[in-house]
């Protein structure tokens, strides 16, 4: 948020931390860890936040983060861009199956 279209909310917009009892910090100054970390319903509450404080459109964001969108830039770049040096590894269900048995495979952050 500190450059392109919604630079001007960098120095205004707030958003709640994932861990309970923290106070809210600018979106623009989240570490990666806490970007990643976003509650879902603050994630979800973005558009709708940004339109109330702000008067951004539906269409104007949209337009604003398409460079941002991990469907546009892909995963890689994505996660290179907000400086993540060790990105999650993901699994499929097939990989986590042998021989045609299930097997419990674990996941988390590496």
């Amino acid at each position: 948020m500190t450059e392109g279209k919604l630079k001007f909310v960098a120095p205004h917009f707030k958003v709640a931390l994932c861990q309970k009892g923290t106070e809210e910090k600018l979106f623009s100054e989240l570490e990666p860890w806490e970007l990643i970390n976003l509650r879902p319903e603050t994630v979800l509450d973005l558009q709708d936040r940004l339109s109330e404080q702000f008067g951004i459109s539906g269409k104007f964001l949209q337009d604003a983060l398409e460079d941002y969108n991990i469907q546009t830039v892909g995963r890689g770049p994505l996660e290179n861009a907000i400086g993540l040096e060790n990105p999650m590894k993901y699994l499929s269900r097939r990989l986590a199956t042998t021989h045609g048995r299930k097997q419990r495979v674990r996941y988390c952050a590496t």
